[in-house]
């Protein structure tokens, strides 16, 4: 059922997307960034504005992946909108988070729509905007040792919540998508089981 669904999704996708809008890297002037520790450049959502991104807390004290994709040799200008949250899951209402104050996937969608999605202020385009989502690993880590459900029963319905914030994103304009996602087989912590 989900493989299916991620079909139609893709193939609408694609169908609908070669008709409206052909990406093309140089085009790119705006980046959306939805994500957890992996994407998070410390930037918060605050009165309906994103605050500017703090530097960067990575763990090698370098940039995010997502800096160095908006910063290309120092002389990019690609601005970068990023919504991710350290410690971030899909959807909180599924697998629940370590802190209140994070932001699930569900939550920066949702921040994106109220502030930017017809905002004047950040007049992007479906031609000139990428949008970037790097979510998984706080899913798998969190639910991983349940007993409550299985561990398929879990993933498919964060999948299901997943796919349905790229249908929010689309139907407000995105047509642009690079989706990274952390696969529970090669995770160190959980590939004995």
């Amino acid at each position: 059922m989900l493989a299916s669904k991620l079909s139609f999704f893709l193939l609408v996708a694609g169908a609908r997307g070669a008709v409206a809008s052909t990406f093309y890297w140089p085009n790119v002037k705006h980046v959306f960034s939805f994500g957890d520790s992996y994407t998070d450049t410390y930037a918060r959502f605050v009165n309906g504005t994103l605050t500017a991104s703090q530097d960067s807390k990575s763990t090698s004290g370098g940039k995010m992946w997502v800096e160095w994709v908006t910063d290309t040799y120092n002389v990019s200008e690609i601005a970068l909108y990023n919504f991710a949250y350290g410690g971030a899951v899909t959807d909180e209402t599924i697998v629940a988070q370590t802190s209140s104050s994070t932001q699930s996937f569900r939550d920066q969608v949702n921040n994106f729509l109220s502030g930017y999605a017809n905002n004047s202020a950040t007049p992007w385009t479906a031609d000139d905007s990428l949008f970037t989502v790097f979510f998984g690993i706080n899913d798998i880590g969190k639910s991983y040792y349940w007993t409550n459900e299985t561990q398929h029963r879990t993933n498919a319905r964060v999948q299901a919540s997943y796919f349905e914030r790229l249908a929010l994103l689309r139907s407000a304009g995105a047509r642009n998508f690079l989706l990274l996602q952390a696969s529970p087989s090669p995770a160190p912590l959980y590939g004995t089981r």
